[in-house]
């Protein structure tokens, strides 16, 4: 029997040289468009534009939306990521995670795919308000957009 993609249940783990962060309170992932590049093809008439096979391939960024944390550590942990990517004192990034694994997973917590985003890289983590007021309690959700080489599955 077939099953359908429950678009809800995701878990991500990013992996460096030593050290690893599991991201499991996701809400959302918008998973990357894809572009095969056009190469010019000589004619006797000119060139044409064309999409080929062994083109270049342009990998759009990848966004995931997670609620934050009542400590923030989910949140810091990519603005640390951020400033480890471009260490003040030298340029040079330190121990940065490479590699994330997202898990698609079934009600029942069972791996239906796993996709691995190769040489990641944090571009954007926003800003967060605060504010007091006597409304209901909202929770955060942030949204993180990463830049990476490549993908597989």
């Amino acid at each position: 029997m077939k099953s359908n993609l429950n678009k809800n249940n995701f878990k991500a783990i990013f992996s460096g040289q030593d050290s690893q962060f599991i991201l499991d309170d996701i809400v959302a992932v918008e998973f990357p468009t894809l572009t095969l590049g056009i190469t010019e093809m000589p004619t006797t008439a000119g060139h044409v534009l064309k999409r080929t096979q062994g083109g270049s391939i342009t990998f759009e960024p990848l966004t995931i939306d997670f609620m934050v944390d009542a400590k923030m550590d989910n949140y810091f942990w990519f603005v640390e990521w951020i400033f480890r990517n471009n260490h003040p004192e030298t340029g040079i990034a330190e121990n940065v995670l490479k590699q994330m694994e997202l898990q698609l997973v079934d009600d029942k917590e069972n791996i239906r795919r796993s996709v691995w985003f190769k040489n990641l890289t944090p571009e954007t983590i926003p800003a967060i308000r605060f504010e007091s007021g006597t409304g209901d309690s909202n929770y955060e959700i942030c949204s993180v957009t990463l830049n990476y080489d490549y993908f597989s599955f």
